[in-house]
């Protein structure tokens, strides 16, 4: 879910904040119907100010492959081989911010914490959306969200 937060600011609209969802441009109101409105909201804002940055395609690519590769993770056999390619990686981003002159985007970045109680919170609405309603809501999804997802009730999910 992380990636997919940070690859959103590709699909947002931050002139009239939507995201192109499904084929068309959506406002956080189609998703607040899920009953999440806190979240949602959040998560708008998030986009909006990643957005705001007007990272190119590389730079994006960068920051999706940092929250990815994140030796914190609790299910990797060897988090010092990750921890290794992460520096690896973030020297690289350094390099490319330094020759296209945007080193300043560093600072400017949200922190890294805040995507993460962004994903917990969404870990927790989806929980709460799956002992509300029946499993057959799933279904009604968009695929990619049902790809996403589906498998996060064992537990399988939490990490993509």
């Amino acid at each position: 879910m992380e990636v997919v937060l940070v690859r959103m600011c590709r699909a947002f609209n931050a002139d009239n904040r939507t995201v192109f969802f499904e084929g068309k441009y959506a406002s956080a109101e189609l998703f607040r119907s899920l009953g999440c409105h806190e979240l949602i909201g959040s998560i708008f804002d998030f986009a909006q100010s990643l957005c705001a940055l007007q990272c190119s395609e590389p730079e994006v690519a960068f920051l999706s492959t940092l929250v990815l590769v994140n030796a914190s993770r609790p299910w990797l056999q060897e988090p010092m081989k990750v921890s290794r390619l992460r520096r690896r990686l973030e020297l690289a981003f350094q390099l490319l911010l330094r020759r296209t002159r945007r080193e300043g985007l560093l600072d400017r970045l949200p922190p890294q914490g805040r995507l993460r109680a962004l994903c917990s919170q969404h870990m927790e609405q989806l929980q709460a959306l799956r002992r509300r309603h029946p499993p057959a809501l799933l279904d009604a999804f968009p695929p990619l969200y049902r790809e996403l997802f589906a498998g996060e009730a064992e537990g399988t999910g939490a990490a993509r």
